[in-house]
């Protein structure tokens, strides 16, 4: 698997293709899925595709904290880093929830490496309904490595992990160990961690995520920036409600939503909700990368 050491981490990215760059980014802190190898199927046609895993995420990339306000931050320069080590870009960023997120952070904080931006499924601004997750991932796991070292934060990961897979809920964040199954050798990584800064980084990130503006800690101005176009394909539940979608629409000044065709089912999955949008986004490529 493809590494490049970036900001003196190890990040894994595989690239699919060759032409102009789409870089595709998952939701919440998930690692290179299903999805994300549909996306590159189907775009490598025309196009180079990068899918990558984030640090500090369930992916295989290095665990490496680091000393930044939020994780958004660290993601984005460590993005920003592996396109200038690989000589890529500018890009077509596209992403599906926090990936949308960060597709945004890319364009305004880095507007040289922005060409145009996929945004599916923009995240809610309730916090509220973040709480438990952000709990269990963040300050759960900080309470935890605090009183008992990092073996222990790997140990109740690993419990918990167990738990989801028999299909039941977990209480407790399952990073650390869905990281070190994908790349073992992040549990020599996560054993050297200092607990007590292990502890401070995860109730930074938790604080950061509920303290937040919307989206993912932009302002409205910072939205109001970015100059690229822009295609928004709104969310239909909860956590990526239609308003999301809309609210980026009105703020971004070149942003044209696209919608689920009709034929799609309210009970489709994921995968085939997004690959019914596929034409449309094929068409926006066209103009926003080949023309």
């Amino acid at each position: 698997m493809p590494t490049m050491t970036v900001n003196g981490v190890s990040i894994v990215y595989e690239i699919f293709g060759k032409g102009p760059l789409l870089v595709w980014t998952e939701g919440g802190r998930f690692g290179r899925s299903e999805l994300s190898y549909l996306m590159a199927g189907h775009f490598a046609r025309q196009y180079s595709v990068l899918i990558w895993d984030r640090r500090n995420g369930f992916g295989a990339s290095d665990v490496a904290l680091a000393d930044s306000p939020s994780y958004m931050t660290t993601d984005a320069e460590d993005l920003h880093a592996l396109l200038r080590n690989l000589a890529l870009g500018p890009a077509c960023f596209a992403g599906a929830s926090a990936g949308s997120s960060l597709s945004l952070w890319m364009a305004q904080r880095y507007p040289e490496d922005a060409k145009s931006l996929v945004l599916f499924f923009a995240p809610t601004d309730n916090v509220a309904l973040f709480r438990a997750s952000i709990d269990k991932h963040c300050f759960c796991l900080a309470e935890i490595a605090e009183r008992g070292g990092m073996q222990a934060a790997i140990d109740a990961s690993t419990e918990s992990w167990f738990c989801e897979l028999q299909g039941q809920a977990s209480e407790r964040g399952t990073w650390l160990a869905q990281t070190i199954y994908r790349n073992p050798s992040n549990r020599e990584r996560v054993l050297a961690i200092d607990p007590q800064l292990f502890a401070a980084t995860m109730r930074r990130w938790g604080t950061f995520f509920l303290s937040m503006s919307w989206p993912a800690g932009l302002t409205q101005e910072d939205i109001r920036s970015i100059a690229v176009p822009v295609m928004i394909v709104p969310g239909d539940d909860e956590i990526h409600p239609r308003q999301s979608a809309e609210r980026l629409s009105a703020l971004l000044e070149q942003a044209e939503m696209v919608e689920f065709p009709g034929t799609v089912p309210a009970a489709a999955s994921a995968i085939e909700k997004f690959y019914s949008v596929f034409p449309a986004l094929d068409e926006f490529l066209t103009r926003t990368l080949l023309d």
